[in-house]
């Protein structure tokens, strides 16, 4: 009897894998879309791509696609930054063409002419061709004295340029500093009269953040080199002063002796002299206390042609940097509110 159930077990055990093998193939034709899948889809995908930014269907629920994966719209509506004060939706004031070399010192940037009509519908200077910004410096310094702009009028003006009441301007942020007055021949110890910084043909002026060492803006000139000794200005002060030896030294023997002579030889530049020694005569330390320093240079020096610079030292007055360190614009705007020129960094 044993021999006789084997053979019949075996037929049994084929018929349920047959049956559970069409199971399955019946399955899954239903769930690829069993007889309509012919008719309302010829594609060789389950799920054909749809149109790039197009909506697809599946059963009813709405899915973005691109194949299989989930679309999201290209077109961004941009905002204002949250810490712009600027309203317009559509201008972006980043895309400005100035390059920047950083290359040249790692402190001063150097630009490219801006083409100043950067913002739509906004009406240029009149002294768009006479005066540009030339530079800028340590930008976002934790140190106002070190941000700097440079501005410079064309050398191809034929008259002076009134630079007061001009503003530098934030493009980005919106707030702005006016220039003030300056000192055409500071004095120390002495009350300066203010008038209007004028730039001449070819002149600059390296308009400072923070706050001036002496009190005023001025104007350089052959003496300002001495300032430089006890203060640091950013950039340095031109030292153009005249060497103390090669001024006229009277001619007395006693006076001015060899010892004398020698320690004048060896007085620098714009540098104040101060270590007097008995050795030097009375003659020859009144000498040095009389002229070498910013006022004697003046009374020596004053009255000359080639005495005044074409460099202004203007300074702001800030207590903290006015410029960001980047995805920033400074505008240089004239009295009437128009753009003269931009730089960006």
């Amino acid at each position: 009897m044993a021999e006789k159930e084997g053979p019949i077990h075996d037929a049994v055990a084929h018929v349920k894998w047959f049956f559970f093998a069409l199971a399955v193939l019946i399955f899954l034709w239903f769930y690829t879309g069993g007889y309509q899948r012919n008719q309302t889809n010829s594609n060789p995908l389950l799920i054909p791509p749809t149109a790039l930014g197009m909506t697809g269907r599946t059963g009813t629920t709405d899915v973005d696609r691109v194949g299989f994966f989930k679309f999201i719209p290209s077109t961004v509506n941009l905002t204002p930054d949250a810490a712009s004060y600027s309203t317009d939706p559509v201008e972006s004031t980043y895309n400005n063409p100035n390059t920047v070399d950083t290359k040249s010192s790692g402190q001063i940037y150097t630009i490219k002419q801006t083409d100043v009509a950067v913002k739509s519908g906004i009406e240029t200077s009149k002294y768009v061709k006479e005066i540009s910004i030339e530079n800028y410096s340590s930008p976002g310094s934790t140190k106002p004295s070190e941000e700097y702009v440079t501005i410079r009028a064309s050398a191809g003006n034929t008259k002076k340029i009134v630079l007061t009441g001009w503003k530098l301007k934030s493009g980005v942020y919106g707030q702005s500093v006016e220039i003030g007055s300056g000192v055409y021949l500071p004095q120390l110890g002495s009350i300066n009269t203010e008038q209007p910084i004028e730039l001449s043909p070819g002149g600059r002026a390296i308009v400072v953040t923070g706050r001036s060492a002496i009190g005023v803006s001025f104007r350089e000139n052959l003496c300002t080199g001495y300032f430089e000794q006890y203060q640091d200005f950013r950039p340095a002060l031109s030292f153009n002063c005249p060497m103390i030896r090669d001024e006229d030294i009277p001619a007395d023997p006693h006076g001015f002796n060899n010892y004398c002579l020698d320690t004048l030889d060896r007085i620098p530049r714009c540098q104040v002299f101060t270590a007097f020694t008995t050795a030097l005569t009375p003659e020859c330390q009144r000498y040095i206390v009389n002229y070498n320093n910013y006022p004697g240079c003046l009374n020596l020096h004053k009255n000359e042609p080639n005495f005044y610079s074409t460099t202004w030292r203007v300074f702001l007055g800030q207590d903290k940097s006015i410029w960001h360190t980047k995805r920033e614009i400074i505008e240089l705007i004239d009295p009437s509110g128009k753009i003269v020129d931009t730089v960006s960094f």
